[in-house]
């Protein structure tokens, strides 16, 4: 993964900016606002920086796609993690380690997810 990219992705989901939310990359709030699952935390950098690709991935994406890919340097569209063995006994419902699953159905919160990239990716 590029160095860059990661180490703002890791800050933002550390920074309480970003709602989180589940199963889209970016789901609209009655309010006006938005929430975020992890993936579309990074997508929502993208924009940010000026990627064309970013505003039509987050409105209608799940996983990362072939644009993102090239331009965070990661390799999957569905990123995974590994977990330690204490953790992987506490979140036996976990059915993956992937990021959206961790965050989907494993409860795991914006910073838990961060140290884990920071650590891994």
């Amino acid at each position: 993964m590029n160095a860059d990219i990661k180490t703002k992705w890791v800050a933002s989901l550390r920074s309480g900016q970003y709602k989180p939310g589940r199963d889209e990359l970016r789901t609209p709030m009655q309010d006006g606002t938005f929430c975020y699952c992890p993936l579309g935390v990074l997508v929502d950098i993208a924009r940010i920086e000026g990627e064309e690709w970013a505003e039509a991935s987050l409105r209608c994406g799940h996983v990362l796609g072939p644009a993102a890919l090239a331009w965070s340097g990661l390799k999957d569209s569905e990123p995974s993690l590994r977990l330690s063995t204490f953790v992987l006994l506490e979140a036996r419902h976990l059915h993956s380690h992937y990021i959206t699953a961790m965050n989907d159905d494993g409860n795991y919160t914006f910073a838990q997810i961060a140290d884990l990239i920071e650590e891994q990716l």
